[in-house]
């Protein structure tokens, strides 16, 4: 019945989305690179057969990355496809891969990709689960395999019937869940009464320490002089206006302690540049541009109007802050953790596995106890903790201490390689 449903609604859903993209740009590129060119669907161009397919909506290709890196030592071959356009331009400039557009999830259309492709395994990252897409695959007897997946016995994949009857009845055609945790492990036989479910941890930590090998070049002389640390630091990134309230209320509490602040909006759009060079001012603190700085001079809030440098500017802070947690949902936590840095977050941050669970853990350093993660609703609260740290020996601790909780999180990607060849009976 939910699949009669689903069948009846997707092509006119896709129909008005269609009607709609010319007044949407992003929703114009989603429909238009998959179209055919010159006679031919996206895929019916790649040649490649007897490959490994990895399917990653978008962001969801952080955790894919080290899978791929694994199966290439293997000399595997390997197809992407992606669902959204956020992401295309990473995935094709990967190297070593071949990738595409996710198809239509079509009856006939996912029919003449697979038979065409026929990959020798399907693995998909975390959730993005098509229907046809999926049937397809368990009648040409193509095993489809769902890694770093995770469920919260809270969330609407549980407690809306509908929803879960949903998820249930798609994972029949999945042959294998490596889910995070064992928590993750016991709800997802539980609730959806999968009985092949393995917890072998979160494929995203190895992407996240494979990061640390290769820097951006950022303004390192705003933060260093002669290899040497000037000062303490505060990273506060991914911000939203709802964060930057509270994190200009923390920076002015700090100030007097000559501790820096840096503000890394999620959006750095000239009117969002703007409005927080208006709320320094309004809290009585000056501020400068990441991108116009000769220097960061004490006082100054920095604020850092440059995408795509955020992961490589934690190496600079003692404390982070993770914005949306003010809003409706954190982002990632993982790369301020994988610096070392102590790392807060607001009251909306159950969404974040990576939260939840350092904020769990202890650090012991210098005689005290530290949560790698903590959440914090008033201002006071984030700032006694900072000062309470502010100690050479402590902080270098700390971050080493951090970090080693990182790495003991790391490895995922080895063994769902190893298991997945196994399986298959391709081990090389």
């Amino acid at each position: 019945m939910i699949f009669a449903i689903y069948s009846f609604l997707y092509p006119i859903v896709i129909f008005f989305m269609k009607l709609a993209s010319p007044f949407h740009p992003k929703l114009s590129r989603f429909i238009r690179m998959r179209k055919k060119t010159d006679g031919q669907y996206p895929w019916e161009k790649i040649d490649i057969q007897d490959c490994i397919l990895i399917h990653a909506a978008s962001g969801e290709f952080e955790y894919a990355k080290p899978v791929i890196r694994e199966l290439l030592k293997r000399k595997e071959k390997v197809l992407v496809t992606y669902y959204s356009p956020s992401y295309e331009k990473q995935i094709q400039e990967f190297p070593g891969i071949y990738s595409c557009p996710f198809p239509w999830d079509r009856p006939h259309i996912m029919k003449d990709f697979l038979s065409r492709i026929h990959p020798k395994a399907i693995l998909i990252t975390r959730t993005d689960l098509w229907y046809h897409f999926l049937k397809t695959a368990y009648g040409l007897k193509i095993p489809v395999y769902l890694f770093s997946a995770t469920l919260n016995a809270k969330s609407s994949k549980v407690t809306n019937s509908w929803i879960r009857a949903y998820y249930q009845d798609l994972l029949q055609f999945v042959n294998r869940i490596f889910c995070v945790t064992f928590d993750d492990q016991k709800n997802i036989y539980e609730y959806f009464l999968h009985p092949n479910v393995e917890a072998i941890g979160d494929t995203r930590f190895d992407q996240a320490l494979e990061r640390l090998k290769f820097p951006k070049t950022i303004k390192d002389h705003l933060m260093y002089a002669n290899g040497q640390k000037l000062g303490y630091t505060l990273i506060a990134g991914s911000t939203w206006p709802e964060d930057e309230t509270k994190i200009f209320k923390v920076a002015k509490l700090l100030s007097p302690h000559s501790i820096k602040v840096a503000i890394a909006p999620h959006e750095p759009t000239p009117g969002h540049i703007k409005h927080l060079q208006q709320l320094a001012q309004k809290v009585g603190l000056q501020s400068v541009l990441y991108s116009q700085a000769p220097s960061w001079p004490p006082g100054h809030v920095l604020i850092v109007d440059k995408i795509g440098i955020l992961a490589d500017l934690y190496k600079w802070g003692d404390w982070a802050f993770v914005g949306g947690s003010f809003k409706k949902q954190v982002h990632s936590v993982m790369e301020p953790l994988t610096h070392g840095c102590m790392t807060f977050v607001g009251p909306f941050h159950i969404n974040n596995r990576e939260a939840v669970d350092f904020q769990k853990m202890n650090v012991h350093v210098k005689g005290h106890t530290y949560q790698p993660v903590h959440s914090f609703i008033k201002s006071q609260e984030m700032v006694d903790l900072i000062i309470q740290t502010k100690n050479p020996d402590i902080l270098k601790e700390l971050r080493t201490e951090i970090q080693n909780k990182v790495k003991q999180k790391a490895g995922a990607s080895l063994i769902l390689v190893e298991k997945v060849l196994e399986a298959i009976g391709n081990r090389n």
